[in-house]
């Protein structure tokens, strides 16, 4: 049952090419994990082992996750809409089915309990088996275990119904092409480059889509308000008005759930299992960070419109316009900081900046890779990265999906395809590698210049790679507890420790190399880029919060919610001095309120510890390779099998704390 992906053939394989090769794997999915389970609940009960019935079962999870994790990414990138539309389908078929036959199968969860209360009690296990055991009776009992029969089966029909939602809720977004138009003199301020890159319409009009790099240049640079204006408002409209009505329908629908499961709310259900592990927690968690990094945004709201770029006025109350502040911001940093973003892109080519990343993750961690060429997968601007150990062990596979086009996820995203495993002594070989993909939305090539990087992109770049490491090196016994299966509130805590090594002059220098002469950024230009590290985390900090909040509240009780009000009264709390624009409807196109839930606070809780490791390393120097294979051996290594906060301990040798991110609100 353990999928084993040895080759790039193999790799290629994965990825079905037409409708009817999806429908098949499906239906042999669902057949095989059927099989299994049967096999697993008709065993006599004094005669479980662990590995006939625990670990049978978490192979069979793993194996149908490979392919909803295959079928999600199909729907994601694949530009054929038959293919997308056929993933969909299947999507919706097999996690039907594993509601039925995983998540709400009485006599399995009969089988676990049977295997606790006999052979489990004798049988020497790991600690990783033990953990998988004991979390799995606790998952089973929060969905449902305990109902009766009849209340179990509603159950089991509103979440079948949630699943259909979700998944609309996220194709709804990425079929989404919000855009405007604008004449050659809406587009001021932005370089001959770009606009050039730009498609037109009939009219020779040019057409400016909501895609990240389009967007980012023109809200930036853009020095004329009404193109400003206008992009901005088709971006907060993207999937409107068509997943508002969704999203209202998720909401009743997981408050339903969580009721009926007795639960005080989605969100208390949605949290009991993290770190945080209540709302209320979580609540005043959020009101720290708002309270702490109030005075520094206040700080740098004042310090950037000390001196307001032409052109930008403020509303009769005295407040900003939401598509000036961007504006504001990257006009500031050009005339005080002297660091223009759309001039820093020249040093940051998509292919050279590839290249010193693995390189930089080769050193620390201590890995080999090798870029490759490989046909045959869903679009030609796919890449393919192979990973090896030192001693020349096939570690993994990486995909690179780098570029923006139509109908594609809109944002950046690392996703883990076959899970990492380390394989028992009697297998064939002694490690399943992973296969990984990385999505992005990177600015494309244009006829005169390479693929070039925002620093922005950048940062991303090494966040989605982060999030790669995990999956690669985090190879465990059991596949649910494999990579960036961990605690939701501690996976970004990999990704965001490595987004900081670019705030390091050596690395800097390492990184960049101008795309036309060979040359790094100036020591000055460095300086300065490092230097504005804690420029907005003030801003960045409660515009977090703000958002964090919205989940929250969005899943708290009750089945219906005011949303717009609700996000008038967290904008007014967390960005008071910027006006509110009810044009917008930006939770239609907020996709972690599916992926995430409640629990976006997650980024927030996550970066406290990212600091503290980060402090911790550099202190021991970022190229140590002691330290780089000690953090991927007690860190990364060791996935979900161990809570977070002993995983920090063992690897910090002492209590992590927020000494370090707190720090940043005083530099």
């Amino acid at each position: 049952m353990i999928l084993k992906v040895e080759n790039r053939d193999a790799v290629v394989a994965l990825f079905p090419k037409t409708v009817r090769e999806i429908e098949r794997r499906v239906d042999d999915t669902i057949w095989e994990v059927q099989k299994g389970i049967d096999t697993i609940v008709e065993r006599a009960a004094y005669k479980r082992t662990f590995d006939d019935t625990i670990r049978a079962e978490d192979q069979l999870v793993g194996l149908a996750q490979t392919v909803l994790s295959v079928l999600n990414l199909v729907s994601m990138t694949n530009p054929d809409e038959t293919l997308r539309d056929a993933a969909q389908r299947g999507t919706l078929k097999l996690q039907a089915f594993l509601i039925d036959s995983i998540q709400m199968n009485k006599d399995l969860y009969r089988a676990f309990n049977e295997y606790a209360q006999l052979q489990g009690k004798n049988e020497a296990l790991t600690d990783e088996q033990r953990r998988y055991l004991d979390e799995s009776l606790r998952i089973f009992e929060r969905e449902g275990m305990g109902l009766s029969d009849e209340k179990r089966t509603e159950v089991i029909k509103l979440k079948k119904e949630l699943a259909e939602a979700e998944i609309a809720f996220g194709l709804n977004i990425n079929k989404a092409l919000n855009a405007i138009t604008v004449d050659r003199a809406g587009l001021d301020g932005l370089n001959d480059v770009f606009i050039e890159s730009l498609k037109r319409d009939a009219e020779g009009r040019y057409i400016l889509g909501v895609d990240m790099p389009t967007y980012t240049a023109v809200i930036e640079h853009c020095k004329v308000a009404a193109t400003r204006e206008a992009l901005w408002v088709a971006r907060e409209n993207r999937a409107y008005p068509e997943n508002e009505e969704l999203l209202k329908r998720i909401i009743a629908l997981r408050d339903k759930i969580a009721h009926m499961l007795g639960f005080a709310s989605f969100s208390h259900l949605n949290l009991e299992d993290q770190m945080a592990k209540t709302p209320e927690r979580v609540d005043a968690f959020l009101e720290e960070m708002r309270v702490k990094s109030l005075e520094k945004s206040h700080q740098e709201l004042e310090l950037w419109t000390s001196e307001m770029p032409e052109g930008v006025k403020r509303s009769s109350d005295g407040k900003l316009y939401p598509w000036d502040l961007s504006f504001i911001k990257a006009s500031y940093k050009k005339k005080h900081l002297s660091l223009d973003e759309q001039h820093l892109k020249e040093y940051f080519s998509a292919q050279r900046t590839l290249d010193e990343l693995l390189s930089l993750y080769e050193q620390f961690l201590g890995i080999e890779f090798r870029q490759e060429v490989v046909t045959g997968l869903w679009h030609e601007d796919v890449r393919y990265v192979a990973a090896y150990a030192q001693n020349g062990a096939l570690l993994g596979h990486l995909l690179l999906d780098l570029f923006p086009r139509d109908f594609k996820y809109t944002h950046a995203c690392e996703m883990t395809l076959v899970s990492a495993l380390t394989l028992p002594d009697h297998a064939s070989g002694s490690r399943c590698p992973a296969v990984i993909a990385v999505i992005a939305n990177f600015p494309k090539a244009t006829a005169t210049q390479p693929a070039l990087l925002s620093f922005r992109d950048v940062e991303t770049f090494f966040h989605e790679f982060g999030h790669a490491m995990h999956a690669l090196l985090g190879a465990t016994d059991m596949v649910g507890f494999s990579g960036t299966n961990t605690r939701l509130d501690f996976v970004e805590t990999p990704s965001q420790m490595f987004e900081e090594w670019l705030y390091d002059p050596t690395v800097l220098k390492r990184v960049s190399c101008h795309y036309q002469t060979g040359e790094p950024l100036d020591d000055l230009t460095i300086e300065r880029l490092c230097g504005q590290k804690c420029f907005d985390k003030g801003m960045f900090a409660q515009r977090q919060v703000g958002l964090s909040l919205f989940a929250l509240n969005c899943f708290k009780s009750g089945e219906v919610k005011n949303l717009s009000a609700l996000d008038r009264q967290l904008h007014t709390l967390v960005m008071p001095e910027v006006i509110y624009d009810d044009r917008k409807h930006f939770a239609c196109s907020f996709g972690h309120l599916t992926e995430y839930g409640a629990r976006y606070y997650s980024y927030l809780w996550s970066k406290v510890f990212a600091l503290d490791l980060f402090h911790y390393i550099k202190e021991q120097g970022l190229f140590n390779a002691e330290v780089g294979h000690r953090f991927a051996a007690q860190v990364l290594g060791r996935g979900g099998a161990v809570e977070p906060n002993e995983l920090m301990k063992q690897f910090l040798g002492r209590e992590p704390n927020s000494e370090a991110f707190f720090s940043e609100f005083t530099s």
